[in-house]
């Protein structure tokens, strides 16, 4: 919904935020030469309000180890009750 005095059509001063960020990704880019990997990512996660289209590594690995994990105690669990052992 545009305020009062513009219209739908008419930018923000769209220059102003493409100086604004091209600054950010600046300072960004200057700490990222003593950061590791994992810590570019989460800083670059950071910078964009949290929002992301995709998981950060330590989470997507946390998944598969879990995910593993419980595949294999399930399957353990299930080939026991079918030998009568459990």
């Amino acid at each position: 919904m545009p305020r009062a005095g513009r219209t739908a059509s008419t930018p923000a001063e769209p220059s102003r935020y493409v100086r604004v960020a091209a600054r950010e990704e600046q300072v960004i880019e200057d700490e990222d030469r003593y950061r590791t990997d994992a810590q570019k990512e989460w800083a670059r996660w950071a910078a964009h309000g949290y929002a992301k289209r995709w998981q950060p590594r330590s989470i997507l690995w946390f998944g598969a180890v879990f995910t593993v994990v419980m595949i294999a105690a399930l399957f353990t669990v299930f080939w026991l009750a079918a030998h009568g052992r459990l």
